[in-house]
């Protein structure tokens, strides 16, 4: 480029009409100087816009967009608006009623599941007293009456006593363990 035969390349004239301050010092200071290369300058950049006409020209005209009149009334407007608000405030109460009831209707559910627990709990706590007072005393209060003694110290010892074991001939193990007597 240092010389006047040495002339740009395509690629830096397309460069110098899309944006002369990308291109190098030398090849800008060379294009001031070359009549040439700024004759070719001047033909791509007029051929570049007669495209850009013939393109604006061959594209069709959109149509125009339809204009529809709305009918404006302020006193339809003022109520739609109004009926707004009170649909929105109607829906914002149901919303808390249906919240609300539903954590009632859950609370009660509780209550009621927790009684239910503990009427359970209290008839166990009755049965396993009965069962503390028939391993004290084994007997119905109606043998105790007829047999007239305090028989609530008696101790497996005595029960085996009245019971004795009934071991059969061959068999190691009671008769009354197995669940036969």
């Amino acid at each position: 480029m240092g010389s006047q035969t040495k002339h740009l390349t395509e690629e830096q004239i397309t460069w110098a009409i899309i944006d002369e301050n990308e291109l190098p010092q030398m090849a800008k200071d060379h294009l001031v100087r070359c009549q040439i290369c700024s004759r070719k300058v001047e033909s791509l950049t007029s051929s570049l816009g007669k495209i850009g006409k013939l393109a604006a020209e061959s594209v069709p005209v959109p149509p125009p967009r339809p204009v529809f009149e709305r009918k404006k009334s302020k006193q339809r407007s003022i109520v739609f608006s109004w009926g707004h608000l009170g649909l929105s405030a109607a829906l914002a109460g149901l919303l808390v009623v249906v919240v609300f009831g539903g954590f009632q209707i859950n609370q009660y559910r509780l209550h009621k599941r927790i009684a239910a627990v503990t009427r359970e709990m209290e008839m166990d706590m009755s049965l396993m007293a009965e069962v503390d007072d028939l391993i004290e005393n084994p007997l119905p209060q109606i043998y105790e009456e007829i047999s007239g003694e305090d028989i609530s110290g008696v101790g497996a010892d005595f029960m085996d006593f009245l019971i004795p074991d009934v071991t059969p001939v061959g068999n190691k193990q009671p008769l009354h363990k197995k669940g036969l007597v």
